[in-house]
């Protein structure tokens, strides 16, 4: 980042945000998002557990989009290195198989 100056403007309209919200707020009833929360913990949940259930399944098939994401996940936890190459390589690769 080159300037300070959105970084800034971002903390300074959060900070102005709470302070204005609290006194807006002060006289006026609280939302009721009982419902609204249970139908998204819902949701959540049937969605966390397909997702659960899709990776479990995945895990155990060998995939060239498997080795992509754990090629990506590797370069993001140790740096970009010199295994570009190899990305581009999987990539090519498997644009062959889908033809």
């Amino acid at each position: 980042m080159q300037s300070v100056f959105p970084t800034v403007s971002i903390v300074i309209i959060y900070i102005l945000f709470v302070i204005f919200g609290q006194q807006w707020m002060k006289n006026k009833k609280a939302f009721e998002l009982r419902e609204f929360m249970f139908v998204y913990n819902f949701f959540q949940v049937i969605f966390c557990t397909y997702i659960t259930y899709q990776v479990r399944q995945k895990k155990n098939k060998r995939s060239i989009s498997n080795k992509i994401f754990y090629f990506m996940n590797r370069q993001f936890m140790y740096g970009f290195q010199k295994d570009i190459v190899s990305f581009v390589n999987l990539l090519i690769f498997q644009k062959v198989l889908q033809l």
